[in-house]
């Protein structure tokens, strides 16, 4: 991408990502100094929010993710949360990111990795909660001079 927006004469504009997820064509870009702000946009309301917190309460949530035991139990905790009618938007946040690293392919609504029936020990996800917390803050930190917006919105 910083190919293309070199080729444009974008470097150090604005970049817009469309359907964000983990935004990180958006996320290299800051780091790199090839766009000085990013749009982060994403239809998904639980997407939209973890991108809020991430920005806004970025210590609260690495403070979760340290204190929370990985287990089938707590598993089914956070995908309860996804059918609550009016979710906690934090606690939304967190369940989000607990089962995009825990499901199989990191589909929120997917099923667990290694099935329901799986035992308490052995790997669980597909990353370290330590590498998970360090990747996060290093992204965060190493975003240049830049700065990041986020919107909920779909394509009209």
């Amino acid at each position: 991408m910083a190919e293309v927006m070199s080729a444009n004469r974008l470097i150090g504009g604005d970049y817009v990502e469309l359907y964000a997820g983990g935004a990180g064509v958006a996320m290299t870009l800051l780091r790199l100094d090839d766009a000085r702000h990013i749009h982060i946009n994403d239809l998904h309301a639980s997407v939209h929010a973890f991108w809020w917190v991430v920005l806004h309460r970025n210590e609260d949530l690495c403070q979760r993710i340290r204190n929370t035991r990985i287990s089938m139990r707590e598993w089914h905790r956070q995908r309860a949360v996804q059918t609550e009618a009016s979710p906690d938007p934090f606690d939304l946040v967190f369940s989000t990111f607990f089962l995009n690293r825990t499901n199989r392919s990191g589909i929120v609504l997917g099923g667990v990795i290694g099935g329901k029936g799986r035992r308490e020990h052995g790997r669980w996800g597909r990353v370290s909660t330590q590498k998970i917390l360090s990747n996060g803050l290093s992204v965060l930190e190493g975003c240049g001079g830049g700065s990041i917006s986020t919107t909920l919105m779909g394509l009209r």
